[in-house]
């Protein structure tokens, strides 16, 4: 008889690409032989989008996707949040009945949901957390990964952050076992009441590295960007970076953006004004970047806050060496990174310094393609995950 998991995720996944999206579906291809039902948080525009609009393949062990909405916090958490889940156990009785292990992608609303739904049905609980919500919050961020717009909540930022913080502690203390994407973020999950958290990191495709070396005979350049466009990842500092190779009169170097909604309107106002300066920038909406990603030289990370940016290994696959300024796992492990507090000027320089000795440059990279099939394929990632739910 199949095993049965409920995976329980918030926000984009199968309708917007992304690292969290691109997990899920490789992990319902890699636990091909197990049934997969999904439970999904999800505020507009993803609660009301049709399965037929996916962008990525539904596979048949895929046997049930559920959509609920998320509790609002415009209204007293404390007061609601038991309606709110015990509204859900009943939804979900019948198809539990089946079900073995449940798996929570997060320590928002899923990984809370998740805590009350093992304790209800008496089911293991396992934590995969790919982001660190409170910590996000805390630093500006203006919506959750389910879409949910943090203006419109009941609390100031101090409150969510401590609601969500104690939604982490609730979901560590309940986990079996706690994974974290990110080597940065171990020590807050530690901090808050993971017992041994786990590190298993994000990954690509074994198929979709290039082993040939990088092409070293060109003088000219493209810089590329990818994200979300969210507050969080920064999107105007890159027109720093542009603006700065403009001032040295780099004419032989062209930028590439690519971006995907993410409910901030007036960001994406600000990009579309600014980017009209640059005749040398190309803006791409919504597409797939593993298909535009071999064009670049090099990736700018500019992000505020990381985990670990599935995008680092996307790039290194095809050449491309990642750069930019330092935040959670995206540092000098997989590229040429700067602090924080640092101005585009010093990273300018870096990046040219490595630039302009093409043996260097092609060292870098592969040095760190090496690392990239040593740590971060999927099937080797996979086989740590089947070893961890073995006993459930």
């Amino acid at each position: 008889m199949k095993k049965t998991i409920l995976l329980i995720i918030e926000g984009t996944y199968p309708w917007y690409r992304g690292g969290v999206s691109e997990w899920v579906h490789q992990y319902l291809h890699a636990f091909s032989d197990c049934n997969i039902l999904i439970l999904q948080i999800a505020s507009e525009p993803y609660v009301t989008l049709n399965i037929d609009q996916a962008i990525y393949e539904i596979p048949p062990n895929l046997i049930e996707f559920k959509r609920i909405s998320l509790p609002d916090l415009a209204n007293d958490w404390y007061y609601f949040r038991y309606p709110w889940s015990h509204t859900i156990i009943d939804t979900v009785k019948l198809f539990m009945r089946s079900v073995s292990l449940i798996h929570v992608t997060n320590t928002g609303f899923a990984g809370w949901l998740g805590t009350q739904l093992a304790t209800y049905y008496k089911q293991p609980l396992l934590l995969t957390e790919h982001a660190v919500y409170w910590k996000e919050i805390e630093m500006g961020a203006v919506a959750l990964e389910c879409g949910y717009m943090l203006e419109n909540a009941k609390y100031n930022r101090r409150e969510v952050v401590s609601i969500f913080k104690q939604f982490a502690h609730e979901t560590y203390l309940r986990a079996y076992k706690t994974i974290s994407v990110s080597q940065h973020n171990l020590n807050y999950q530690r901090t808050l009441g993971a017992n041994s958290p786990v590190y298993i990191p994000n990954g690509i495709n074994h198929h979709l590295i290039d082993d040939q070396p990088a092409d070293m005979t060109r003088n000219d350049m493209v810089i590329g960007w990818v994200g979300r466009c969210a507050k969080m990842k920064n999107p105007m500092r890159f027109f720093e970076v542009i603006e700065t190779m403009h001032n040295y009169r780099l004419i032989n170097v062209r930028f590439i953006m690519m971006l995907s909604f993410a409910g901030e309107a007036g960001l994406e106002d600000e990009i579309n004004k600014q980017a009209k300066n640059y005749h040398y920038l190309e803006v791409i909406w919504n597409e797939k970047a593993i298909n535009y990603i071999h064009k670049f030289d090099a990736l700018c990370i500019t992000s505020y806050n990381e985990s670990q940016p599935l995008v680092l290994f996307e790039a290194l696959s095809q050449n491309v060496l990642p750069f930019g300024w330092k935040a959670g796992d995206a540092n000098a492990k997989y590229g040429l990174f700067i602090e924080q507090h640092e101005p585009a000027t010093v990273l300018v320089n870096k990046l040219m310094t490595v630039w302009n000795n093409k043996v260097y440059w092609s060292e870098e990279l592969q040095s760190k393609k090496k690392l990239l099939k040593a740590e971060h394929t999927w099937e080797k990632i996979f086989s740590k995950y089947r070893t961890l739910m073995s006993g459930n």
